[in-house]
């Protein structure tokens, strides 16, 4: 009997309850982490985006709901790129990873947030950013190449 209990923690240490802050410490840590797992498999630099936690309320099923808000504060062309257009793949895959941990039993993710920082406004970064908007419009209405067109059903009488 003194074995049984020898490990066994009091209640009060391995139970959480909805609203306490340890287990919003807790939550928040967890998303945190599985957040930048996700980024860092992107390929998106550490120091490109500033990464926060957030609450937006409360689930029908009272569960509080987080959210990643990303914060660009550095342009870098390839990652930045993969970041602006790849949101929605992103968010798909911190969603999932999310959904393989306890976090979805109590709490809800409300998704991924993304803001530009000032430096994309003007300058250098924002140059770039219209040249590929332009350049993936230009694709985008090109007419299909030659060799992809079916062949004209008058040309063989």
């Amino acid at each position: 009997m003194v074995f049984k209990n020898l490990f066994r923690q009091p209640a009060a240490d391995t139970q959480m309850e909805f609203g306490s802050s340890k287990l919003d410490t807790s939550v928040r840590s967890e998303y945190m982490e599985q957040v930048l797992a996700q980024l860092k498999r992107f390929g998106i630099p550490p120091d490109m985006a500033m990464v926060e936690i957030g609450e937006a309320g409360m689930s029908e099923q009272g569960h509080p709901i987080f959210h990643a808000m990303l914060r660009i504060v550095a342009w870098q062309r390839k990652p930045g790129v993969r970041l602006l257009l790849g949101l929605p793949l992103l968010e798909h895959n911190i969603r999932k990873a999310l959904e393989a941990t306890w976090t979805a039993e109590v709490s809800d993710f409300g998704g991924v947030w993304l803001q530009p920082s000032g430096l994309l406004e003007d300058g250098a970064a924002a140059a770039e950013i219209r040249g590929m908007i332009h350049a993936l419009e230009a694709i985008g209405s090109a007419p299909p190449p030659a060799a992809a067109k079916a062949p004209d059903s008058s040309a063989r009488d």
